[in-house]
Order: structure tokens, then C-alpha cells, then sequence
């Protein structure tokens, strides 16, 4: 008898693949929508993505409001992946949930071509809960009180901001600043005309950060409205002596409850790590509710795109990794 290795298996490769493709496992449409500003960032440094297409790969509900949250980003458009009109897209980002087998997310996913960005999955699990009635909406608040959301975005934009230019600033440094014996002009071309376009994007997003500042101020100098005066409460009934009842009986026992398990150790990374095993520390960072865990999750998915099949990533970002997961490091 024959063993059939990894790599006969098309479903092994299938999963691998399509693990190289993933730019972010969420369980929500906000950290969905900051993954895909996060892909989109390197996209961009390869070519313009003016339009945007969210194609739903069998996922529904999260696909729809992540396209709603980054409507106010850029043209976004929403369809299925079978009949997504790809007419003037620059490029699409497909979500699919964690269950679909990976051949079949590929096969929804290769007519997309060089315009995909990469696919984001969904944990079901984590949006089991998701579907609770609507509340009934709240009035207006004080421009004040929307202070602490403007700020919430501030930080995320300067965080991409931030992570864009040192992932740019690594590539330059491995490429050089000028054309050396023995590299081909049109690679450093190329090179140039990539680190010229991520320069234009952090301008971007150095102006998003001065709007967002703007708006912050504004909403903080806002006077704030006189509050309602509350009508008087009525006057409450006499109150009524409770009729005697008979005595409760005698309350269970409680059953021992069972210590709960040691939370699993931290992952430990020795010598250069792999994309895999930083995707790890990200979650044990917001498993520990570490103050790291944002910052490092902002740099997994720029690092993705550069990361080989096997999850190694290259010598230029040794540095950039040590600065930043350097406290997980060992």
C-alpha cells in the first residue's frame, strides 16, 4: 500500500492555498472591515483600487455589513460571487465562512483573477449571536458624546498609517535608494514606482488623521444643550400590607462546581518566526486582553502579502518584526 503524502491530497493543498489567500479570520463586520483596509493598503501599492467589490462566498449577514462599513471609505459594491458584475472593479475582497471547504471557496473565487485582494473568513461561531432583535433607536446624541468613536477611528487610522510606512521603510532599506551593480533597472523601476505609490497612500492617510483631529475638536468645543426637565412622577399608592404566606421551603443545595481549566500557555516562537506563528500571538494577545494585541494585529495582514506558501516571510522585515513582537520573541 501506497500512503498518500500532503501534497497528493487536493484537499490539503486546497486549504493551504487558500490559508495564503486569507487576510483576516473575524468574527465581526468591524474587524472584517479593518482587515480589508489593511489588504488594501499593499493592494494599492501594485495598482489603484478606486472601486471595490465584497463578493459573498456563501456567507450572508457579515458579508452585507462589511461592505456597509467601508462604504464611507471608497466606491464599494455587493453581490454574490457567482454573479458579481466585475465591470470596472479594481479589485474584490471574497468572504466566506470558516466552514465551506477550502476547493470549494477557490472554485466560487478564481474568476476574480489578479482583482482579488484575498478572502476573509468568518467564524460562525463567533457570530452565532449576532441575530437579536433591533433596538429601537436612540435620539441624537451631543457631538460630545461621539467623541469617544472619533477617537476609537483616529487611532485606527493612524495605527495603518504608522504600520504602512515601516513596511514601506523595510523595503526601501533592502532595495536601496539607487540602482546597484547587479539588480535589473526595470525591478528597481518597479520597486521605486511601488514605494512612490505607498508614499501617495500614507499621504491619504495622513489627511483622513487631520479630518478625523478636526472633527474631534469640534465635537469636544460643542456647547452642550440644555437636558429636559423631567415631568413630575405620580404620587404612589398606599401600600398595601402583603397577605401572610407560608414559609419558602429550604433552598437547594448547589452542586460543586468544577475549577475551571488553566487558560492554554502563550505560544513560544524561537528564531526568525513564520507568518502562522504570529497570527498565534495576535490571539493569545486578545485572549490575554493584552494592549499589544491591536497594535499587532494591524501589522499581520500588511505582512501577509509578502509571506511564501509555507508561512515564511522574507529577511528584509527581520528587523520591523523584532520591533514590533520583540516582547514575544525569544
Amino acid at each position: 500500500m501506497r500512503w498518500r503524502s500532503q501534497k497528493d491530497d487536493p484537499a490539503a493543498r486546497a486549504e493551504k492555498e487558500l490559508e495564503a489567500r486569507t487576510i483576516g479570520r473575524v468574527g465581526s463586520a468591524r474587524d472584517g472591515a479593518a482587515a480589508v483596509l489593511g489588504a488594501l493598503a499593499l493592494f494599492e501599492l501594485d495598482r489603484p483600487a478606486t472601486r471595490l467589490a465584497i463578493a459573498d462566498v456563501g456567507e450572508g449577514a457579515v458579508a452585507e455589513d462589511v461592505q456597509r462599513a467601508l462604504a464611507g471609505e471608497r466606491e464599494t459594491i455587493f453581490g454574490q460571487a457567482a454573479t458579481l458584475p466585475l465591470d470596472g472593479v479594481d479589485a474584490v475582497v471574497a468572504v466566506a465562512p470558516a466552514s465551506l471547504p477550502a476547493q470549494d471557496v477557490l472554485g466560487r473565487v478564481e474568476r476574480f483573477g489578479d482583482a482579488l485582494v484575498g478572502v476573509l473568513v468568518v467564524d460562525s461561531e463567533a457570530t452565532a449571536t449576532a441575530a437579536t432583535p433591533a433596538a429601537a433607536p436612540a435620539p441624537p446624541a451631543h457631538p460630545a458624546a461621539q467623541s469617544g468613536e472619533l477617537e476609537r477611528k483616529l487611532a485606527e487610522v493612524a495605527a495603518r498609517e504608522s504600520a504602512l510606512r515601516r513596511m514601506m521603510d523595510a523595503v526601501q532599506k533592502h532595495h536601496g535608494g539607487a540602482v546597484v551593480a547587479g539588480v535589473d533597472p526595470e525591478e528597481h523601476a518597479a520597486v521605486q514606482l511601488r514605494a512612490e505609490r505607498a508614499e501617495a497612500r500614507v499621504g491619504e492617510l495622513e489627511a483622513r488623521v487631520g479630518q478625523l483631529e478636526a472633527r474631534l475638536a469640534e465635537a469636544l468645543s460643542a456647547p452642550a444643550s440644555a437636558a429636559p426637565i423631567p415631568a413630575p412622577a405620580p404620587a404612589a399608592p398606599a401600600p398595601v400590607p402583603p397577605a401572610a404566606a407560608p414559609a419558602p421551603p429550604p433552598p437547594p443545595q448547589p452542586r460543586p462546581v468544577a475549577p475551571p481549566p488553566p487558560p492554554p500557555p502563550p505560544p513560544v516562537v524561537r528564531g526568525r518566526p513564520t507568518l502562522g506563528q504570529l497570527e498565534a500571538l495576535v490571539e493569545d494577545a486578545y485572549r490575554r486582553g493584552a494592549p499589544e494585541a491591536e497594535e499587532w494585529a494591524v501589522y499581520v495582514p500588511l505582512l501577509r502579502d509578502h509571506a511564501s506558501a509555507d508561512g515564511t516571510l522574507p529577511e528584509q522585515f527581520d528587523a520591523l518584526i523584532a520591533q514590533v513582537f520583540g516582547s514575544a520573541l525569544r
